[in-house]
């Protein structure tokens, strides 16, 4: 829940909060991470990759890892300003 609680709190529109919070390029790859995190713990735990052979383990590890690299990766070279 607080990996929930901050990804909102990142991703709230100034208007939501009137705080004058802004989303830029940082606060981007922060929710992509959280996010990525949260996918982590959901794959790991309730599809019960935790318990698997060690090469479906790796393999998820390594989707895991890579998927929000390349996202990352594309956003940063994309967004260049």
């Amino acid at each position: 829940m607080g990996a929930t609680a901050a990804s909102w709190l990142l991703g709230a529109s100034p208007v939501d909060l009137s705080s004058g919070i802004t989303i830029t390029g940082t606060t981007t790859i922060i929710l992509i991470l959280i996010a990525f995190f949260k996918v982590r713990l959901v794959i790991m735990h309730f599809m019960e990759i935790r318990t698997a052979p060690l090469p479906l383990k790796l393999l998820c590890e390594a989707w895991l890892f890579a998927t929000p690299g390349v996202i990352i990766g594309i956003y940063l070279t994309t967004n260049l300003h």
